[in-house]
């Protein structure tokens, strides 16, 4: 997943990286953080909705310093079974 955006510092990018890579229920103290991933067996274009909807909710609980612009599908790939997700975000404390 590719983290990208308007004045995103380093800090917010890893930030981001981290609450969309870590699976929820992982996380021993705080069981929400995270991303549910049940979109990943879904056909594409339902995915990447699932995926845009879990990632704005949890944006604005974990990190409200950021805005959900988009997520956007590479579908170069998907007949080889993957699809690249972009997530384009917004800094709105500056």
């Amino acid at each position: 997943m590719k983290i990208t955006g308007e004045n995103l510092t380093p800090d917010l990018r890893q930030q981001v990286e981290l609450l969309c890579a870590t699976p929820v229920g992982s996380v021993v103290l705080d069981r929400d953080f995270g991303l549910d991933m049940s979109f990943i067996d879904e056909p594409v274009s339902v995915a990447v909705n699932m995926a845009a909807a879990e990632i704005s909710v949890k944006l604005e609980k974990y990190i409200p310093a950021l805005q959900l612009i988009r997520v956007q599908a590479d579908y170069d790939q998907s007949q080889d079974g993957t699809v690249e997700m972009e997530v384009i975000v917004k800094n709105v404390e500056q």
